[in-house]
């Protein structure tokens, strides 16, 4: 298995470049608190359903509850984002030359705006 490789390591010891000692990047205790959380994972289900039907709850209360298994039944929903991109317009106050310029060109225009800027200061 790729996971139980030992770390490549010159003559001194030390990694070789491209080798890591901590493949999975997790720390040497989340073994130990998954394997904690798993075990108590049947008894959290029961709870949490206990306040989703019990008539003694604010209906707050036994909506996260709800919420809480399902999470964990289907995973938690994915959300969708539209996403639309304008193009900036002078109205936006972004300038933008219909053509693409040279360096020297953009340069100078940003040279000369900047004079602008600050004999308008002024």
């Amino acid at each position: 298995m790729e996971q139980d490789k030992k770390p490549l390591r010159d003559a001194k010891g030390r990694l070789l470049p491209g080798s890591t000692a901590n493949r999975s990047g997790r720390s040497t205790k989340y073994k130990e608190i998954k394997k904690l959380a798993e075990s108590h994972a049947a008894k959290a289900i029961e709870t949490l359903a206990e306040i989703m039907l019990s008539p003694l709850e604010s209906a707050k209360v036994k909506i996260q509850a709800s919420n809480s298994i399902l999470d964990r039944a289907f995973g938690k929903p994915t959300t969708v984002q539209d996403v639309t991109f304008k193009e900036p317009s002078d109205e936006d106050g972004i300038n933008r030359p219909s053509k693409r310029l040279s360096r020297e060109e953009w340069l100078r225009a940003v040279i000369n705006d900047k004079k602008e800027a600050l004999t308008e200061d002024k």
